[in-house]
């Protein structure tokens, strides 16, 4: 099984916008369980004939340290509608404002597609605080020629959490007054069968 971390914040919109261009909650644009196109955001190179990069980073819902770290990915879809692949996209894994993962997409297709980044069990081991998680884009145009990059969706995947041994104060208290009990009681049941061996030991 899995948990998924899935858009629900803007931490920075940049130049980017959504399906109504607005840039004002982006996030919800992406945010969605299973893969939907009806809404999105995009951003657009002003064709001026020099590439620059349009940066926005969506935060993530929080989820439970995994049990293990495989199976770490991040998954999307995007497009390009320049159709000579001029758009690129570059997408990061944030843990707060330290890199966790990074890959640049410059193949993009025309059509929206789903693209899927696979972390090495390295890069999700230096993953330390799953609920401060974020995904920032670049696009950029390598041509200036006002090419636009939409992405519908993303999410973050990780194995489920890990069966937690219960380790409460109070639980351990418990525990601590169950030994006792049962060292005692132990204890005395040695006691009284010495006792008791000796005494047979006296009679005869």
């Amino acid at each position: 099984m899995a948990q998924y971390a899935r858009p629900d914040a803007d931490i920075s919109d940049g130049d980017w916008l959504n399906q109504s261009d607005s840039n004002t909650n982006l996030y919800a644009s992406i945010d969605e369980s299973s893969a939907s196109d009806s809404d999105y955001i995009k951003a657009t190179d002003e064709g001026y004939g020099s590439a620059s990069d349009i940066v926005c980073i969506i935060g993530l819902s929080d989820i439970d340290d995994p049990d293990g770290n495989a199976d770490h990915k991040i998954k999307y879809r995007a497009s390009d509608d320049s159709g000579v692949n001029a758009m690129s996209l570059k997408v990061e894994l944030l843990e707060g404002s330290t890199v966790r993962k990074t890959d640049t997409n410059s193949s993009l297709t025309s059509s929206l597609a789903t693209y899927t980044i696979n972390l090495t069990t390295g890069e999700a081991g230096n993953i330390s605080d799953y609920t401060d998680l974020r995904l920032r884009f670049t696009a950029n145009d390598s041509s200036g020629a006002g090419s636009t990059c939409t992405v519908s969706w993303a999410e973050f995947q990780a194995p489920d959490a890990a069966s937690g041994i219960v380790t409460s104060p109070a639980f351990l208290l418990f525990v601590d007054f169950v030994y006792l009990g049962l060292y005692q009681s132990l204890k005395k049941s040695v006691v009284v069968n010495t006792f008791l061996y000796f005494c047979r030991r006296i009679r005869k």
